[in-house]
């Protein structure tokens, strides 16, 4: 019978153990519950401010695809505009380059006549200087011919001094001209 007393004492400490951690498992259960309580109403409040996270989204939304038209429209009229500039400056270009061509084309021809010009003038000024050097020549030819004493020397040295002095402005000129026909060749 002790045996058995203290098999109930035994049972009756277990129990009292099992008491002790129902209690404890209760209390545990309670904090548990009440956190699911917190998390219950932290979930609800995610929901609502979900919600309203998904209405403002789906107003951007809107808003976006109202962007995107109205980028696409302002899109379209600038490739429009770019063309129209790029007709409008490849049209004034060869107006301009027309312009530019036609000035260059009048300013040539007029050169060129003008050099023709310059081209007779120093071909006849050629055959008057060689008609100048021939006389000359004549007249050589004819005072070695002609006694010292048949002439002053002085009247005869005048006329040579004065021959000289067309033939230098003569050259000058011919020089004075073909540095202007050699400009004239560079410049076109």
């Amino acid at each position: 019978m002790i045996q058995k007393i203290k098999n109930l004492l035994q049972v009756g400490e277990q129990v009292d153990a099992l008491t002790f951690q129902m209690g404890s498992q209760k209390a545990s259960f309670d904090g548990m519950a009440k956190q699911l309580g917190d998390i219950s109403s932290s979930l609800i409040e995610l929901k609502e401010k979900q919600k309203e996270f998904v209405g403002i989204l789906q107003s951007d939304v809107g808003l976006l695809q109202e962007t995107k038209e109205d980028f696409k429209k302002e899109l379209y009229d600038f490739k429009l505009l770019k063309s129209q500039l790029q007709e409008q400056i490849l049209k004034q270009f060869e107006e301009e380059l027309a312009k530019d061509l036609t000035t260059n084309r009048e300013q040539l021809s007029h050169d060129t006549e003008e050099y023709q010009k310059m081209r007779e003038q120093l071909q006849s000024l050629i055959s008057k200087i060689s008609q100048s050097g021939a006389d000359l020549q004549k007249f050589l030819d004819i005072g070695r011919q002609i006694k010292k004493e048949d002439f002053m020397l002085g009247d005869f040295a005048k006329n040579i001094q004065q021959s000289e002095r067309e033939k230098r402005e003569l050259l000058m000129k011919i020089d004075a001209l073909e540095r202007l026909i050699s400009k004239m060749r560079r410049a076109s």
